[in-house]
């Protein structure tokens, strides 16, 4: 127990910051994870987004009581005037970024504040493309904490002179069966979803943009198909290129095995 003389912590006022926030992102998700889990006593958050948040992750969010706002994505001096007004207003400890615009524009509008600035790394292609940029990181992050999820992640982005921490703090998973939203399916809803009963599923979480890649799963579920007459594939999310998938499928002998 706490001796009755010891003060209260003071609450650290952190904002976790990301191009945007769709519902079925990673990075989303794990800021979500995160509200719903850390000690609201110690932690006061605030989830940001560049572009408009989606409102099923507004009202998650929310419900793990964090606040949600929104810098625009004017280039980078815009979102970063916003940013600084936004530090300076809510008192932030702490920004932590998901992307390397983030990084960017949390970089500019923290200058000579007392906030410090996180680059919390979830990727390792497609992160920081470019010599000009990973020289610009290299040089930015030389005493800053840098976050990966991974061994392979830190292998990749970590670079020689770093002198800030640098720890692998793995993506956080909730337990599926403590909340109903996130209970397994029974084997009935196979049928709902036009599945049958025997086949073996692969499915893959992810918006529907460019970096997701879902060409390259949609190659290799081509030619696992012709060899696994039971194999079906579940692509599970929203975004722009999500009408384009469906019909790059439809001409495909195994269009009948792809499921949106």
């Amino acid at each position: 127990r706490k001796p009755k003389d010891m003060p209260e912590p003071a609450i650290l006022r952190a904002l976790f910051l990301h191009r945007d926030l769709p519902f079925h992102g990673g990075v989303a998700k794990s800021f979500l994870t995160y509200a719903r889990h850390r000690d609201p006593r110690r932690v006061e958050m605030w989830a940001g987004s560049f572009l408009e948040p989606a409102p099923e992750m507004t009202a998650s969010l929310a419900e793990a009581g964090a606040k949600v706002a929104k810098f625009g994505d004017n280039g980078y001096l815009g979102p970063a005037y916003q940013l600084r007004r936004f530090i300076s207003g809510q008192g932030l400890g702490v920004v932590i970024c998901g992307s390397f615009k983030s990084y960017l524009v949390a970089k500019l509008a923290s200058r000579g504040s007392a906030c410090r600035v996180i680059f919390w790394m979830p990727s390792i292609p497609l992160f920081i493309l470019g010599r000009a940029r990973q020289w610009l990181y290299r040089y930015l992050a030389r005493q800053d904490t840098l976050i990966f999820i991974s061994e392979a992640v830190k292998q990749a982005h970590a670079f020689p002179g770093h002198q800030g921490e640098s720890p692998v703090v793995y993506y956080g998973i909730e337990d599926p069966f403590a909340q109903d939203e996130l209970k397994p399916y029974p084997a009935e809803k196979r049928a709902e979803f036009g599945l049958p009963s025997d086949a073996l599923l692969l499915a893959y979480t992810a918006e529907f943009i460019a970096w997701k890649d879902h060409n390259t799963l949609l190659n290799a579920f081509a030619k696992l198909a012709t060899q696994h007459p039971r194999l079906h594939l579940v692509l599970i999310g929203v975004g722009e290129l999500l009408e384009a998938c469906r019909e790059r499928t439809k001409g495909e002998a195994h269009a009948d095995r792809v499921h949106f």
